[in-house]
């Protein structure tokens, strides 16, 4: 029974990790290699790379693409569902294909396999308990990758709000060095794009891609605002496309609109900052004070019940 815990124990840990390398590996989806390819700056190396680690996971990805197309045929949702799923693994970086698929097999495997952990581990009670533990367990597994997705996705934005204003402060200078919008984002996303954790890197170059496949500027902004979901992005995409119809000065339109994220940016730490006087309340009153109280009327109290004590004898 031991060994039985183990096993699944140790299956569920190792598909959620297959799952979470996947996701972090999802920057080189199809898309983005067909992208770099077409506009040749995929290098040998990189595409080698990249088949290795396609090759590392191919098995363990196809295997959880099965489980969720098998369960998305027996339980068919509605398209509404799935653009609203495509939309919101989109915001959390996830893309493809087979996100949609890789995501409910990735469910549908942690919740089997927590369900039968919880059945096993509770062998000695009836069959109704161990039953019941087993699928609020199951149920627990099922809808934990779901916070898992919007804990992440709040952690992306907030990343690319907060780095957005210096990315386009470098495209400023890019710019005012005499390099042209194209070339300039192509830059910014060059230099950003080394560090893996940066993701406005990562965005930027795939529109350098995009730009390079033949897509125009304004849809090519429009993009990068839609698949991630940023409000601030979507503006930008809005005023850029704006300032080229009305023949604004790029430099200066730039310069204000990053002086103006860094505005909300300065709101938003403010904000912030208000909100943790409300926040500190409930620990201060449920964990603070009564130590507190403990430790100030605690020899008090015993001192008045030694008192008390003595009066009575």
């Amino acid at each position: 029974m031991v060994e039985l815990i183990a096993l699944c124990v140790f299956a569920c840990i190792t598909l959620v990790s297959v799952g979470v390398a996947q996701w972090l590996n999802a920057g080189r989806n199809a898309t983005t290699q067909r992208l770099m390819t077409v506009t040749g700056r995929m290098k040998q190396t990189d595409a080698d790379r990249a088949k290795e680690e396609a090759g590392a996971m191919k098995q363990a990805s196809a295997a959880m693409a099965s489980v969720g197309k098998w369960a998305e045929n027996r339980f068919p949702k509605e398209e509404k569902d799935k653009i609203d799923l495509t939309a919101r693994l989109s915001y959390a970086g996830i893309r493809g294909p087979q996100a949609i698929a890789f995501y409910q097999g990735v469910r549908m495997t942690i919740a089997l396999g927590l369900f039968v952990t919880a059945f096993v581990y509770w062998a000695d009670q009836t069959i109704m308990n161990r039953c019941s533990m087993g699928v609020m367990a199951g149920m627990i597994g099922f809808y934990a990758p779901q916070l898992y997705l919007r804990r992440r996705t709040k952690l992306r934005m907030d990343k690319i709000r907060k780095t957005l204003p210096d990315a386009l402060d470098t495209l400023v200078t890019c710019v005012e060095a005499g390099l042209g919008l194209n070339a300039a984002i192509d830059r910014v996303a060059s230099g950003r794009s080394d560090n893996r954790r940066d993701i406005m890197g990562s965005e930027l170059q795939y529109m350098t891609y995009e730009l390079q496949a033949g897509i125009p500027r304004d849809q090519a902004f429009h993009n990068l605002g839609t698949r991630n979901g940023v409000d601030d992005l979507q503006a930008l995409a809005a005023f850029m496309v704006q300032s080229e119809k009305l023949g604004t000065g790029l430099v200066e339109a730039l310069k204000i609109y990053a002086d103006e994220l860094r505005t909300r940016r300065r709101q938003r730490a403010q904000e912030q900052a208000n909100k943790a006087a409300v926040k500190l309340l409930f620990p201060l009153v449920f964990f603070i004070f009564p130590t507190m109280f403990l430790v100030i009327l605690g020899p008090a109290m015993m001192s008045l019940k030694k008192s008390f004590g003595g009066i009575g004898k």
